[in-house]
């Protein structure tokens, strides 16, 4: 066999013991594994007390088959998940590689099956969510349509849903694909990798999508390309980075391992992260000077910089294999490697944007290992996560970990009972507050949960896949979970459904929390022209309100009452401001066109480390003032409720009833969500005045809209001259639409 097939497999089952790979071992149940005790089994006893010993004995295959029989003669029988593609999977690897080294590759396998071994007992969940399956992959044979996604669902800024599928390393399932579905469950294959010659295009894309800035989707593939290195698969490569459309146009921008020993790196299993400097920093898994992974940096044009390859000092005490990185609110990145550090269980780290890499915690298994997904930054400043494996009940944890590196274990899974094995996916700060997030494993039919956890360890059991008959709700979610802009929780599974190659589903979101407005005197926050820091065309910088300009806001605030100034260099396309960590929204904030200084307010809800982002397309200063905050509301206080920033109305384009005329009133479509049917609802509008002199009004729709009564004697947007202009207001309705009315137009 060649090396270079030899290479490869060993490198699938790699990503096999992650949990990504397109093979698995079927576990059985454990009836009694799950008991509220201290008992743990011989594996995992043995796992705290000596690791070599462990490794020796309880990776051993015919040790663990041993131990798959007793289980099997001791538990009642029950339905086996069904993987009949896991088994052709492997029967064709079998006779393309060689049994020899299949048995080779699957010893590697024993501990995370081992450790999956779970119990059949009744879960404690929240009955007031609602879980709607939305898709279920392969609807026809060889799955044109895509098989089993293991990555994370992205909301555009066309409100619809994006990911990747995938499929098989194989190809028998399909080679993977991108695919576009609406909230509602309308589903669209956009593309299909290994589409040309060689799979030059990609395959097996297992991150998930980023919308940049310029509107496209970008991401990775974990084998294909033009070159052919090392880690091939017969006539494959070693993975990409590729830039699509929202329409299905697919450009590669990088194929990776060009040259011999791969010292770009290769398969690259994590999603990408567009960074304050415009620039795409990600990860791969393998490769790098020596062979253990890398971070790199890749302009949006293709030219790719490696920053850092892991492994760098004898037994890798700095981590190898690392996964998704974040940008946090300091500038650095931060993320975690799957194995490495002192003790070989996995670290945390941080690297600088130049490529300095300090790792903040090994993980010893008591308190966590094999970390597989990547951090999200809260709105305290500390980093949540999960590791696959450990804790006291060696099934998996969820830490908190402060930018210097103090951790906490906050949870081990299997302290209650179906509270879930093996969390393999990111965890997610909704909008109350708490993180959410998912097992692939456990649960009250072995199907995997979803569940919330607050920000001190608190954990509910939310919903267990495979609660439907056979499974038609699907099982083992994967990928992380996605709040979109409709306030309810967006997910995959990666197997199972009505065809049994994964879902996509909805689950209820938690509902909105009100907050009340404190106002404070007006403060200066930060003005870009004293601290020679503009905001250069096309990045964006991150503002920690509560640290800036003495102004006295509380870091417990849940969001802003800003006046944003903005003085561009030149002329300015638009600025945008989001919570910190969020993806960035298709909104403005300010638009000037013609280069004026201009100034709007802007409610803005806390982010990661309670700051805000802000975005500009072209170079200008910006002054941020505060005028207020809003916080938990008192019991005779008007309260307001935080919602995603989404674009309701746009009448450029003849859209949404086109331009407004003279004395003409237009009537918008309703807010496709109950939180906006409020008494009044903070409305941002720009008008850009087709000729000379425009003054015009927002007002509520309805009966109570007449002359002299709720049309204001004020108008909204006062515009003596051409150039956009935004302003924002708080809009009392009756019904949940509104009236725009042009009221005169002047020469």
């Amino acid at each position: 066999m060649e090396n270079s097939e030899a290479q490869g497999l060993t490198a699938f089952f790699r990503r096999l013991r992650k949990g990504k790979g397109g093979i698995e071992l079927q576990t059985v149940t454990r009836q009694n594994s799950c008991a509220l005790s201290p008992t743990r089994t011989p594996c995992q006893a043995l796992l705290l007390r000596d690791k070599d010993k462990f490794r020796a004995k309880c990776y051993d295959t015919a040790f663990f088959q041993g131990q798959i029989e007793a289980e099997r003669r001791a538990a009642p029988a029950r339905r086996v998940s069904p993987n009949e593609h896991d088994t052709e999977n492997e029967a064709l690897a079998r006779r393309i590689f060689g049994e020899k080294l299949m048995r080779t590759a699957r010893h590697s396998l024993a501990f995370v099956a081992f450790a999956l071994l779970f119990c059949a007992a009744t879960s404690i969940t929240s009955s007031a969510q609602t879980l709607t399956t939305l898709y279920s992959f392969c609807t026809q044979m060889y799955c044109p349509d895509g098989a089993e996604p293991v990555a994370a669902l992205i909301q555009a800024s066309d409100g619809n849903l994006y990911g990747t599928t995938q499929g098989s390393i194989l190809c028998n399932y399909g080679c993977g694909s991108v695919f576009r579905i609406t909230p509602n469950g309308d589903f669209t294959t956009l593309y299909t990798f290994c589409s040309q010659s060689h799979c030059a295009d990609g395959a097996n894309p297992t991150a998930a999508l980023l919308q940049a800035t310029d509107g496209n989707l970008y991401g990775t593939t974990l084998i294909g390309g033009t070159q052919s290195g090392s880690c091939n698969f017969g006539s494959g490569g070693c993975g990409t980075i590729f830039k699509i459309t929202p329409s299905g146009a697919l450009t590669t921008l990088y194929t990776f391992c060009p040259h011999q020993n791969c010292l770009d790196g290769n398969l690259p299993t994590a999603a990408l992260v567009q960074a304050s400097d415009g620039n795409f920093y990600g990860t791969t898994f393998e490769g790098g000077a020596f062979g253990a992974g890398t971070i790199f940096k890749v302009t949006t044009t293709g030219t790719l910089t490696t920053l850092y390859s892991f492994c760098a000092q004898q037994n890798c005490p700095d981590g190898r294999e690392p996964g998704t990185l974040i940008q946090a609110t300091d500038g650095n990145f931060y993320g975690t490697t799957f194995e490495g550090g002192a003790s070989d269980n996995g670290t945390v780290f941080r690297i600088t944007p130049s490529g300095m890499l300090t790792t903040l915690h090994s993980f010893d298994i008591s308190d966590g290992a094999f970390p597989e997904a990547g951090l999200v930054q809260a709105t305290d400043g500390n980093f949540y996560g999960v590791t696959g494996a450990g804790g006291y009940y060696i099934r998996g944890t969820i830490f908190r970990i402060t930018p210097s590196g103090t951790l906490t274990t906050l949870y081990s899974f299997g302290s209650q009972q179906n509270d879930g094995v093996q969390p393999l996916a990111a965890l997610m700060q909704a909008s109350n507050g708490s993180l959410y997030g998912s097992t692939s494993s456990g649960g009250a039919h072995n199907g995997g949960t979803l569940f919330k956890v607050t920000l001190d360890g608190t954990l509910t059991s939310l919903y267990s896949f495979c609660t439907e008959h056979n499974c038609t709700d699907g099982s083992s979610p994967r990928g992380g979970l996605l709040q979109a802009a409709d306030g309810n929780l967006y997910g995959t599974t990666f197997q199972e459904g009505s065809r049994l190659r994964g879902t996509v589903f909805s689950f209820t979101g938690p509902s909105p929390t009100a907050v009340q407005f404190v106002p404070v005197t007006p403060c200066r926050l930060v003005d870009t022209r004293q601290t020679q820091t503009p905001i250069v065309g096309g990045t964006f910088q991150f503002f920690n309100v509560p640290q800036l300009g003495n102004c006295n806001i509380p870091s417990t605030a849940a969001a802003y009452s800003l006046n944003v100034t903005v003085v561009p260099h030149q002329h300015l396309g638009y600025l945008t401001s989001w919570p910190a960590g969020r993806p960035q929204p298709t909104v403005s904030t300010m638009n000037s066109p013609d280069g004026r200084t201009k100034a709007n307010a802007a409610i803005v809800s806390a982010g990661a480390s309670a700051a805000v982002s802000v975005y500009a397309t072209d170079t200008t200063d910006v002054i941020l003032d505060i005028n207020g905050y809003f916080t938990a509301p008192g019991s005779q206080t008007l309260q307001f409720y935080q919602l995603t920033p989404c674009r309701i109305v746009d009448t450029r384009n003849n859209m949404h009833g086109g331009t407004l005329r003279p004395a003409w009133s237009g009537i918008t479509p309703s807010p496709p969500t109950a939180a906006f049917r409020a008494a009044r609802k903070p409305i941002r509008s720009t008008s850009r005045p087709s000729r000379h002199r425009a003054v015009w009004t927002i007002s509520p729709f309805g009966p109570r809209a007449r002359p002299g009564r709720l049309f204001p004697r004020s108008t909204t947007t006062p515009e003596p001259s051409w150039p956009m202009r935004p302003s924002s207001l708080p809009v009392p309705t009756t019904p949940p639409p509104f009236t725009l009315t042009a009221t005169r137009l002047t020469c």
